[in-house]
């Protein structure tokens, strides 16, 4: 009996409860899913922020083989309003396989205000160049159709004037933007990448 009142008084030790089996269990499932998440979201990262980069050297390479020649169609349409002798550019302003034609879908890649700013800037251009082919298919006809004077009195009208005054504000707006997307671009090119593994 005595024994039994000298157990009884003794404190019992507690196990921790990671000691426990049951702790033992959950800390080999929740470290490894903790694990595997900040790599997913690591992964997830890293794999943005290379689309990312590799979409803006794409628009940024365009743009700088495109700016000559919205120079060049700044200075035809601005020289032909003001010597009031519209001449036909016949390069393109924006050519018909150029990359807002088939890539446009990873502009979304981007952030939203440089997307907002290459889509604005893009807009520009195809919309000149719509009415560059416009005014050309119109001339095309004109000059099957009719005599020389009739076609000279097309190339003085009002309505070419317009035409010219048109594409020449959008490529005005769009030469505009080139220094600041360049900028934009050249910094997610070359925004730091974080490398976890």
């Amino acid at each position: 009996m005595a024994k039994r009142n000298s157990l009884s008084t003794q404190p019992q030790k507690s196990e921790a409860w990671w000691d426990s089996s049951l702790g033992k269990i959950t800390t080999a499932v929740i470290i490894p899913i903790i694990v595997s998440i900040m790599l997913f979201h690591f992964q997830s990262y890293w794999t943005v922020q290379n689309d990312q980069k590799i979409v803006a050297n794409k628009f940024l390479s365009e743009i700088q083989v495109l700016e000559p020649n919205i120079i060049s169609a700044q200075t035809s349409y601005s020289d032909s309003l003001s010597t009031r002798q519209p001449s036909i550019k016949i390069d393109s302003i924006y050519p018909p396989n150029g990359l807002y034609y088939t890539n446009s879908g990873d502009l979304g890649k981007l952030d939203p205000s440089l997307t907002r700013n290459l889509t604005l800037f893009y807009f520009r251009l195809t919309k000149a160049e719509d009415d560059r082919k416009m005014i050309i298919n119109e001339l095309k006809i004109l000059s099957t159709n009719s005599t020389a004077n009739d076609y000279e009195k097309l190339l003085a009208s009002k309505s070419v004037d317009l035409q010219y005054n048109e594409i020449l504000d959008y490529v005005n707006s769009a030469n505009s933007q080139i220094p600041e997307l360049k900028t934009e671009l050249q910094a997610v090119e070359n925004k730091k990448q974080f490398i976890f593994f």
